[in-house]
Formats: C-alpha cells, sequence, structure tokens
C-alpha cells in the first residue's frame, strides 16, 4: 500500500502580520502579495473561483484601501466615506483578502468562501465592506454614476471608485453609464480599467477591439476622470500619480497609460 502524506492544512497570513509588515514597510506590494496568497487560500479551500482576475487587479484593491482612500479611516458607514467597489465582480476573493487585512472580514469567514455561512462567490452588499452587487458584468460604471450622483445631490464628500477590465467593457451598459456620467460632468466618479489584454477564453482582441491599448479612446470620448492600468505596471499608483494633477475641474481629461488623470480630487465641483 502507497502511503500518501497528508495535505496540509491550508491556513491564512492573519491580520496582526499585515499590520507588522504595514508599520515597517512603505512599499505596498507586498501587502498586496500576502493578500494574493490568502485570496489563493480562500479559492483553494473553496475548490473554485476566479484567480485571474483576482491577481491582476489586487495591487489597485490595495492601493486603494491602504493608501488612496478614506473609507478604512472614516468606517464604511460614514456618508462622507470614498466608495469603492469592482464591477467585475468576479475578482472578490482579492477584495475580501484585503478587507480580512484591515479587520473587515473574520478569518473564519474568508475561509468559508463559497459555502453556506460564509463569503458569496460574487459581492453582495450583506458582506461588510461590499458596496455594490456585481458579477453580472458591464453594470458597474451605471451604478458608480448614480451613487457619485447621488453624493453631489446630497451634498456629501467622498468620490466614487469603480474597478472595471477591458474584458468586461466588451459587454453590459457601459456606454449608456459613460453617456450619463459625462453628461452630468461627474467629476467624483474614478472608472480604473484593468488593461489584462485577456479573457477567461479569449485573448481581448479576438472578441473585440476596445481600443483601449493604443489610446484609450473609450473613456476619451466620453471625457471621464479614469486611469487605463496595464496589469504588469498597476503598482505604479503608488508612486503618486493619484496626486499628480490636484485641480478640481468639471470634466476629468485622459492622460497616457499608466499616468495621472484631471478630476474632482474630493468628489466636490465649485
Amino acid at each position: 500500500m502507497n502511503n500518501v502524506s497528508a495535505v496540509p492544512l491550508l491556513q491564512l497570513i492573519p491580520k496582526a502580520e499585515f499590520d507588522r509588515v504595514r508599520e515597517r514597510e512603505s512599499d505596498l506590494s507586498l501587502i498586496a502579495d500576502m493578500c494574493r496568497a490568502n485570496a489563493l487560500t480562500a479559492v483553494k479551500r473553496a475548490g473554485s473561483g476566479h484567480l485571474g482576475s483576482t491577481f491582476s487587479a489586487l495591487d489597485l484593491v490595495v492601493h486603494l484601501l491602504f493608501e488612496e482612500l478614506n473609507t478604512a479611516g472614516l468606517g464604511w458607514e460614514d456618508p462622507d466615506r470614498d466608495v469603492f467597489f469592482s464591477s467585475k465582480g468576479h475578482d472578490v476573493p482579492g477584495l475580501y483578502a484585503a478587507l480580512h487585512a484591515l479587520g473587515v472580514i473574520t478569518p473564519e469567514k474568508l475561509l468559508r468562501l463559497r459555502r453556506l455561512g460564509g463569503l458569496d462567490g460574487h459581492p453582495d452588499v450583506g458582506t461588510p465592506g461590499i458596496e455594490a452587487n456585481s458579477g453580472s458584468l458591464g453594470m458597474g460604471i451605471s451604478k458608480g454614476r448614480g451613487m457619485a450622483w447621488a453624493k453631489t445631490f446630497l451634498g456629501r464628500a467622498g468620490r466614487v471608485v469603480v474597478i472595471t477590465g477591458d474584458g468586461e467593457l466588451q459587454e453590459g451598459q457601459n456606454f449608456e453609464g459613460l453617456q450619463a456620467a459625462a453628461n452630468h460632468a461627474t467629476g467624483n466618479l474614478w472608472v480604473l480599467v484593468v488593461n489584462a489584454s485577456v479573457r477567461n477564453e479569449a485573448v481581448i482582441l479576438r472578441v473585440a477591439q476596445t481600443g483601449l491599448t493604443e489610446n484609450a479612446f473609450l473613456m476619451f470620448f466620453f471625457a471621464l476622470f479614469a486611469l487605463v492600468v496595464a496589469v504588469e505596471t498597476a503598482y505604479v499608483l503608488s508612486q503618486g500619480s493619484f496626486h499628480e494633477n490636484g485641480e478640481t475641474r468639471n470634466r476629468g481629461s485622459l492622460g497616457a497609460e499608466g499616468a495621472a488623470l484631471d478630476g474632482s480630487r474630493h468628489g466636490r465641483r465649485e
């Protein structure tokens, strides 16, 4: 009889270790990699999950939640908080991992990804730290536009940041959401595009040409405040590109790939 060694119990990197690294390291790339490890652990225990989209977005997710946005400091119930969610909700294991690192989601919940009593396989607003249900592709920009409009209407501060991807831009109601946002000069809406060049089943260019890689015409045409971020250079954002253009303007203007764009930093326009 062959002896089969037992598979080691999969464990998470605890929040205390994230806190220790955060105190000693200014580079968030290590935090992002630790979140990748925890997301991988959760997906492995679940037996299913979307690792490609999860891993490609995590540098952005970590930079936003740990550095750029005020949400973790103010709390997820504060009406003046920055609102962040991913439209391509298949990448939620990474967001769960980042929220675990911040102490918002318990390790017990994260280890029960896609199981009864645990975390849903796609974002649900019943989960702490989740701002929007997503995963039905192509709807997030419209949701973000509505949230941003509501903040302005109610006189609330805070930006609304939506992550999408070049694959997701090939479907859904993205154009309608962009049209409405541009028409209302929604300066407190940020749309971040992870330009991965591949989908689950095919290379992006074999499905439809979005023009993102060459000139980001989609965001330029609607004059939104947006970033087109290549996956392999996503972490350049931590070097201050969000802050290079601090002036408040009615509408954003498009810059080069990976560079910052103009727009309302605090979500309020005069």
